[in-house]
């Protein structure tokens, strides 16, 4: 910040450190406030909420809290025939926000977005509060499932970053594999693959950026012709 002539609000400052709990249980928060008075040392930080364990559970609880309190406002205020202009102003995009950063987490985890999404679509159709929305949201109102919209932003990123359109930051994680240390080309050059890195463990598989986002071009494609 000092290179870039910007003067810190040290107030307004938070530190926050990412782990899996075991590892977080190691830490000194006291020591450390103590070393660096100034600082303030949270378990979560926003725009988008992120918590130390990055389980993304209150950020999801914000979004699903936000997302009610404006469907209850249509509802009340305005009729049918706008209804999805708003829905998709106030509620689809913010459901879309940063999206990608949930890619991996399990159902569970993701459920209640799902039923806020579902809930929207019952309100523009005016249909009853348990009834099948699946079908209607998909043929009618030509909106993806949550999943699909996370892997579609994820897609539409590897899109761009193989036209280094994106920041340099994806650009430098989605590649295709090379031949540099065989002595032979590789088939997979000439295919629409892209290069996964190794891990370990099943956490780093499901949560990877690096290992969700290389899934092959032609899902995009497929996606796009939805829209």
């Amino acid at each position: 910040m000092s290179s870039n002539r910007l003067n810190p609000n040290a107030s307004k400052i938070q530190f926050i450190w990412f782990g899996t709990p075991q590892q977080l249980q190691k830490l000194d928060f006291a020591f450390l406030s103590e070393q660096f008075p100034l600082i303030s040392f949270s378990s979560s930080a926003r725009r988008v909420t992120l918590d130390s364990s990055l389980t993304f559970a209150e950020h999801i609880s914000n979004t699903t809290r936000s997302s009610y309190f404006h469907l209850r406002v249509i509802r009340r205020s305005v009729s049918s025939s706008i209804s999805a202009t708003l829905i998709h102003a106030f509620i689809c995009s913010r459901i879309d926000y940063c999206n990608s950063l949930l890619i991996g987490l399990p159902k569970v985890r993701l459920s209640p977005i799902h039923l806020v999404l579902n809930t929207a679509a019952r309100l523009v159709a005016r249909f009853p509060r348990y009834s099948h929305i699946s079908t209607y949201m998909f043929d009618e109102l030509q909106w993806l499932p949550l999943r699909a919209r996370i892997q579609f932003k994820i897609l539409t990123l590897i899109f761009k970053a193989q036209r280094s359109l994106a920041p340099k930051y994806v650009v430098d994680v989605v590649f295709r594999p090379h031949s540099a240390s065989y002595n032979r080309t590789l088939s997979s050059l000439d295919s629409i693959d892209f290069l996964v890195p190794l891990s370990r463990t099943a956490l780093a598989q499901s949560r990877s950026f690096c290992l969700n986002c290389l899934f092959g071009m032609h899902f995009l494609l497929l996606y796009a012709l939805l829209f």
